[in-house]
């Protein structure tokens, strides 16, 4: 009997095949990966960015002697910075001291701890390290909670001594809380301002918006401008606007567009959030999106996704881009190791801006919103310095 033939194989044909489809899915995934990414980050620009969760995440270690034992971490080397427990609040500030950590695992450091509440003594156990360096409560600074209009939360803080007629209207950065200003609102009504620090829409303290959408300063910025309305209504000649990171964007939006613009006499930034395609970049990278290019394209297609879906115009949120427009004095100070706004942009602010009237000082080794508590007697001199010229008082 005959052998049955062999149908003729296709193995090598479909071997050289192999390599052109995987190259094929390579180059869609390739150009889906920024659309996708693109939407995701385009649903964190809409969301109302609401408050930031603060658990009691780090600890102390050890205490007695009126201080403290933490692990060696960035923040607990900060000249000034605040110790939140379950059991009250304190105030870090002195010398650093390396210790070893009381399991023997390597260097902590100590500082003394100064009772901001009841609790004088603090005890080891659940802690938090708080930027804003004084409790959530405007009494501790002699002020008290006020509204701006029918439903924004506000604080408001009289000057010490006698008063300026310029008010400073404070903008909180992106889901911080109202605490926040506390560490600047010191040095300001030490200088005799009064000072107004209000909510926006969406920030987790003023109600959320209407149709659920934020905008990263795009939308907010018009109750940073009821809030300026507030201080004129109350007594203020003028006023001063501070943006802190994406208040910042509030008190752009406001010198562009807002009703009191003409009220503004100066202006102080501390890490502003002043380009949202810059800052969304720096975002990418910090959830580990891998290459400049990829970062920079799916931004891109945020930004369009944004618009699509939440009608977001992401060229109001480029500010910086404007600042050869600037017409107020204006102070920004920025750490030069931000790692949420970085601070290119301040220096793109500094290649366009008037330098006789926009003064941009990078600090280095310093981190987002971390200037004053790297050094707070430095930071009050810069700040009053350059009100006291702006207002024509130097």
């Amino acid at each position: 009997m005959a052998a049955a033939e062999r149908p003729a194989t296709a193995g090598p044909a479909r071997r050289r095949r192999w390599p052109l489809r995987v190259g094929i899915a390579l180059v869609v995934l390739l150009a889906a990966a920024p659309l996708v990414l693109g939407w995701v980050f385009a649903g964190v620009v809409l969301a109302p960015e609401g408050q930031a969760e603060r658990p009691l995440e780090g600890t102390v270690l050890a205490a007695g002697d009126g201080a403290v034992v933490l692990p060696d971490e960035p923040d607990a080397r900060l000249a000034v910075v605040g110790l939140q427990t379950g059991d009250g609040y304190w105030q870090l500030a002195g010398a650093v001291r390396e210790v070893d950590c009381p399991d023997g695992s390597g260097t902590c450091v100590r500082r003394q701890a100064a009772p901001l509440t009841d609790r004088v003594s603090p005890a080891a156990g659940p802690a938090r390290l708080d930027a804003a360096a004084w409790p959530d409560d405007p009494a501790v600074l002699g002020g008290t909670a006020t509204t701006v209009g029918a439903d924004l939360p506000a604080w408001s803080f009289p000057a010490r001594g006698p008063a300026s007629g310029t008010w400073v209207v404070y903008a909180h950065g992106r889901s911080a809380a109202l605490a926040e200003s506390l560490r600047f609102v010191d040095l300001l009504t030490s200088a005799g301002h009064p000072v107004l620090v209000t909510s926006h829409r969406g920030d987790g303290i003023a109600p959320d918006p209407a149709d659920g959408v934020g905008g990263f300063g795009t939308r907010e910025w018009p109750d940073l401008d009821a809030a300026v309305g507030a201080a004129l209504d109350r007594g203020a000649e003028d006023v001063v606007l501070w943006g802190t990171s994406q208040g910042a964007a509030l008190a752009a939006g406001v010198l562009e567009r807002g009703e009191h613009a003409d009220a503004v006499r100066a202006v102080v930034y501390d890490s502003p959030l002043l380009s949202l395609e810059r800052t969304l970049e720096q975002q990418a990278a910090n959830r580990g999106i891998p290459t400049a290019l990829l970062r920079s394209t799916s931004v891109d297609a945020a930004l369009v996704w944004a618009g699509l879906r939440g009608d977001l115009d992401a060229g109001a949120a480029e500010h910086a881009e404007r600042a050869a427009a600037w017409s107020h004095p204006t102070l920004v100070l920025h750490g030069a190791d931000d790692d949420q706004v970085p601070a290119s942009v301040s220096r793109r602010v500094a290649a366009l801006a008037d330098p006789d009237l926009v003064r941009v000082e990078v600090l280095p080794g310093v981190g987002h919103v971390r200037g004053w508590n790297t050094d707070p007697d430095g930071y009050a001199a810069t700040v009053t310095a350059f009100l006291a010229q702006a207002l024509g008082r130097g």
